[in-house]
């Protein structure tokens, strides 16, 4: 009683084969969606990119408008400073507003350019690396009889 299994040889291969063509099937099925993947991915990436762009491109607008109406203000101010001080009959007073009309004018110039990173185009106004002025040094403290308790 001898059988030659052809049949169930044939079935095994026709499995076997069957099997294979399912997973490439799988395989290409696989592929195809890591390409669409890829695909959404960079599109998405694009999209975050061309958000960024937009929201510093907002930012820096705002930032310009801010720095104008504070220019305008300070503009303002000035004027009106300039104003009081031409207006008095006391030479103190007139320099006393005059002195403080020209400190608030350099200040908010260098306030205004340091936030635009504009170089200075005249000589340095006076600030920490250019004190423009030496101070003396402050008087001593009178001694408190009472500070040894």
């Amino acid at each position: 009683m001898s059988t030659t299994g052809k049949p169930s040889d044939e079935n095994a291969a026709d499995l076997l084969e069957s099997a294979n063509t399912a997973a490439a099937h799988a395989a290409d099925a696989v592929k195809t969606a890591a390409a669409k993947a890829d695909d959404a991915i960079e599109a998405s990436v694009e999209q975050i990119r061309e958000l960024n762009e937009q929201a510093i491109k907002a930012a820096r607008a705002a930032g310009q408008r801010a720095l104008d109406a504070y220019q305008a203000a300070l503009e303002s101010v000035v004027d009106a400073e300039r104003k009081l001080a031409g207006g008095s009959q006391l030479d103190w007073f007139t320099t006393l507003v005059s002195t403080q009309t020209e400190f608030t004018q350099r200040l908010g110039t260098i306030f205004v350019r340091e936030q635009l990173n504009v170089p200075s185009s005249g000589p340095t106004p006076p600030g920490p690396s250019n004190p423009g002025i030496d101070l003396p040094p402050p008087p001593p403290r009178p001694s408190n009889p009472n500070s040894d308790m």
